[in-house]
């Protein structure tokens, strides 16, 4: 069977089954070297060394009295272990305290304890960096894009209505009332007309009543083109549109209501087809919207539809623009 290794990891592992491969980092060892034979300090270690070894003759008491030269002053002058570190050992040395720290942690020859000990680590490193991480991007996760938990879950639905039941009621209720490529314009008399225009036309009786309130002929026409989507009207214009949809009623409104598939009750004009407290009867209270300070806002008070007047300051100026 072909082996899924390369030959760098072969010979890597044949090095680890032979506790060769790993040793202490070179400028490390270098490191510990150059200082135990620096000028300051060499003779020093070097009496140590002999000592230990039982050469010249020296008292174990001389021996750890050199170990712990300096120790309580300047330690780094003796190669000894400040007296401030009280869980470390008082003699013996630093550099040697050092050494013998790096071969436990390569396994003192026995490179399989590192290779198990690594692997601990990196498994428990691994486990609390992606705690430690998200609990550090909750912070920011996606930045401004949601406001909070709920609008996130939703998609921001949330972020229009809170009561996503009730509202998703009205919605139905509404038919094809609301066109969802053309939310830029949703509320305004003139996306009404087009839409109605795009599901089943514009009646005669209702370019007639658009006339005599003041639109002009060659708007009404170029509305009754289901192409033209692209259309915009004068400020002026979409007044007028309003005050004629506010005396569509009877038998023209319920053509309306029939060619949208509007079933909401309490729909008297075609104006109200505007009005959120009546296309959302079920779900108004729960309508808001975010200020220029980015904090949500509801639109309505109470059960009467009073409107929440401190919108007008809270708003941007675009956002208060009036077609009544």
């Amino acid at each position: 069977m072909a082996s899924t290794l390369t030959a760098l990891q072969l010979t890597a592992g044949a090095n680890l089954l032979q506790n060769q491969g790993l040793i202490a980092n070179s400028q490390f060892t270098n490191a510990l070297t150059s200082y135990n034979t620096s000028s300051a300090l060499g003779n020093c270690v070097t009496a140590i060394r002999l000592g230990s070894s039982g050469t010249g003759n020296l008292s174990p008491s001389t021996i750890i009295s050199l170990e712990t030269i300096g120790n309580t002053t300047c330690p780094a002058l003796g190669d000894s272990i400040g007296n401030a570190y009280t869980t470390l050992p008082t003699s013996a040395g630093f550099t040697t305290l050092l050494t013998q720290t790096a071969n436990t942690y390569l396994g003192n020859g026995d490179l399989t304890i590192f290779v198990q000990a690594f692997n601990s680590a990196k498994a428990y490193s691994t486990t609390t960096n992606q705690q430690i991480n998200a609990a550090q991007n909750v912070n920011t996760y996606l930045g401004n894009v949601f406001t909070n938990i709920n609008n996130m879950v939703t998609g921001d639905i949330t972020a229009v209505n809170t009561n996503t039941n009730l509202w998703g009621q009205d919605l139905v209720n509404l038919g094809s009332l609301i066109d969802l490529s053309n939310l830029d314009e949703m509320g305004t008399p003139l996306a009404l007309l087009k839409q109605l225009v795009a599901v089943g036309g514009l009646s005669s009786s209702i370019s007639l009543i658009l006339v005599n309130y003041g639109v002009s002929v060659d708007t009404i026409i170029n509305i009754s083109k289901p192409s033209n989507t692209s259309l915009a009207v004068t400020l002026a214009e979409q007044k007028y549109m309003y005050n004629a949809m506010t005396n569509i009623t009877g038998d023209t409104l319920t053509q309306v209501l029939q060619i949208l598939g509007v079933k909401t009750a309490n729909i008297n004009t075609m104006a109200d087809l505007l009005n959120p407290y009546k296309i959302f009867p079920n779900s108004f209270l729960g309508l808001t919207v975010y200020d220029i300070h980015s904090n949500p806002q509801y639109i309505y008070l109470n059960n009467t539809g009073t409107v929440n007047t401190t919108l007008s300051q809270l708003l941007p100026s675009k956002a208060l623009v009036s077609t009544s």
